[in-house]
């Protein structure tokens, strides 16, 4: 009897255990990187609306301007880095161009620049201006 033609057999779901398994500790050590970093500048991991007295309004467009500028860095670094080699990077592209692997270098990079972003409170990307709105919303 040949191999199974359904899209599920024993093999896949035996490279999909362990695969998610690893993908969802990445996933909390990312987790753990931006409570690191919100700790670090704001004296807690809650919600950073919650940690608004840690540090006078004066400094705050300091720090979120600080890390959107760190955050630019990592993703202008990427963004050279897949000039040059001509790569796709977007998950999506990768799919459907069905190449082999996703480039882990720039992939590096373009998440040092989420956890930049997001720990230091500031927004970038397409959904960046909504997250400064509501933001400022909250508090």
């Amino acid at each position: 009897m040949k191999g199974s033609k359904h899209a599920l057999n024993w093999t896949t779901l035996f490279i999909a255990i362990p695969v998610g398994f690893v993908a969802s500790l990445v996933t909390l050590a990312f987790r753990g990187v931006i409570e690191l970093i919100n700790h670090l500048l704001f004296g807690s991991s809650n919600e950073i609306t919650e940690a608004m007295h840690v540090w006078p309004w004066l400094l705050w467009p300091l720090l979120v301007g600080a890390g959107g500028v760190l955050a630019g860095y990592f993703l202008r670094y990427a963004v050279t880095i897949e000039q040059q080699q001509t790569v796709k990077t977007d998950y999506l592209e990768v799919i459907n161009a069905r190449l082999d692997a996703v480039p882990t270098k720039t992939s590096l990079f373009r998440a040092l620049s989420s956890v930049a972003s997001i720990g230091s409170g500031a927004s970038i990307g397409k959904e960046g201006r909504w997250c400064s709105f509501l933001r400022c919303a909250a508090a």
